[in-house]
């Protein structure tokens, strides 16, 4: 039922709201072993339950979307419209050549950009999406991580009640970058909790060619203009704590 009850003949109605698949089937199962005798109690899923959740932010439609317990966070996004994409601003120049027999001209064609236009960008953020449940936990999502990188716990599953915040994405504020000898070298929106594993997953992985003894770590100072460098020296004989130096926030 909608109020996340079953209901099971001669026995009545069994709350199995926020419970897995796996935890509603037991729960069912001793409630029946409380009215039957039989040992062997079968309970079959035959269709997913539909709910809707909120979507709002930085997406093209914000408002409810219908679901299931098997779609995750990115699912509902693009039911939604998808991402917000960045405003992109493209100055063209035109040029005409004219040739008479008297003469040669050359005309140029311009249109003016407002450049207040970039201001008013709202691009929604891929990596810091907020996802607050019916019970007041709230569950970070990192879409840009999870197509990436694979990272599945990045783009979790979808309960009942949901609302996803999808805020834009401060591109002047909190980058991270990863460079040289990488499969995919970018640069990133900084979610608190980055690590240099994380950033090395998202970029695919050292190259071929790459020297993957040691990774140097840049971090501005305070002043915003110096910076101060690091190296983490890795230990390729000594997977564990390789992993424990790629971990370095």
């Amino acid at each position: 039922s909608p109020e996340g009850s079953a209901y099971v003949p001669s026995v009545g109605n069994v709350d199995i709201s926020s419970l897995s698949l796996t935890e509603a089937k037991q729960k069912m199962k001793e409630a029946l072993r409380n009215k039957y005798v039989s040992k062997d109690i079968n309970i079959f899923l035959v269709q997913l339950r539909s709910f809707r959740v909120t979507v709002s932010g930085a997406v093209y439609k914000p408002g409810l979307v219908t679901v299931s317990a098997m779609n995750r966070v990115s699912e509902a996004i693009e039911l939604a419209g998808s991402f917000k994409k960045p405003i992109r601003v493209i100055k063209k120049t035109e040029q005409v050549n004219v040739t008479t027999p008297a003469r040669e001209d050359v005309i140029v064609k311009t249109q003016d950009v407002n450049e207040n236009a970039v201001l008013k960008n709202e691009a929604a953020s891929k990596r810091n999406i907020i996802v607050k449940r019916r019970n007041g936990q709230t569950v970070k999502a990192d879409i840009q991580k999870y197509e990436l990188a694979g990272d599945l716990d990045a783009n979790p599953y979808l309960q009942d009640g949901d609302v996803i915040f999808v805020p834009t994405e401060q591109i002047d504020v909190g980058r991270v970058a990863i460079y040289g000898a990488v499969k995919a070298p970018d640069d990133f929106e900084f979610v608190p909790g980055d690590r240099v594993k994380d950033l090395l997953a998202m970029g695919s992985g050292f190259t071929v060619d790459a020297d993957s003894s040691q990774i140097e770590l840049v971090r501005f100072n305070s002043d915003f203009h110096s910076v101060r460098r690091t190296i983490l020296h890795l230990d390729p004989a000594n997977p564990e704590k390789t992993m424990d130096i790629l971990n370095t926030p």
